[in-house]
């Protein structure tokens, strides 16, 4: 079953070509989001792992942004995302339950319209894997 083992927001994230594949980089981890205004725009990145996934399958990956009011559209939808099986043959070396991929998404100049508890949902194939709280709060209110 799949499930997510690693989730982090952090200011970006970037890939190092290596001889054998790529290396993630993730700078500067936040446990909060300060942009110097609410309301104001913010740009920042998350950090996926999920594990127990299927690697000889194609797999449909969503991630969503919330507001604080939840009622309201996604403030970013990425749509259905399609992941190629996987064809890195020292995943099949690993058990079905340690497969799995890390991901990033770098995200610019997001809108912040109020103070408050924003969330990222992370879907695959159609399921919620997961829902991760993040608290905003401006440096400066312009109200």
């Amino acid at each position: 079953m799949p499930h997510i083992s690693t989730f982090m927001y952090s200011e970006g994230a970037l890939n190092e070509q290596i001889p054998n594949g790529q290396r993630l980089h993730v700078v500067v981890p936040l446990l909060t989001f300060s942009p110097m205004f609410i309301p104001g725009t913010m740009s920042f990145a998350i950090t996926v792992g999920i594990l127990g996934v299927d690697v000889e399958k194609e797999h449909k990956l969503q991630i969503k942004f919330i507001n604080p009011q939840k009622s309201d559209e996604p403030i970013v939808d990425s749509g259905e995302i399609v992941l190629p099986k996987t064809n890195d043959q020292n995943m099949y070396d690993l058990p079905p339950d340690m497969r799995g991929l890390v991901l990033n998404f770098n995200f610019q100049n997001v809108v912040f319209r109020t103070e408050g508890i924003y969330s990222t949902t992370v879907f695959l194939d159609g399921d919620s894997l997961g829902d991760f709280p993040i608290k905003v709060k401006g440096k400066e209110n312009l109200l």
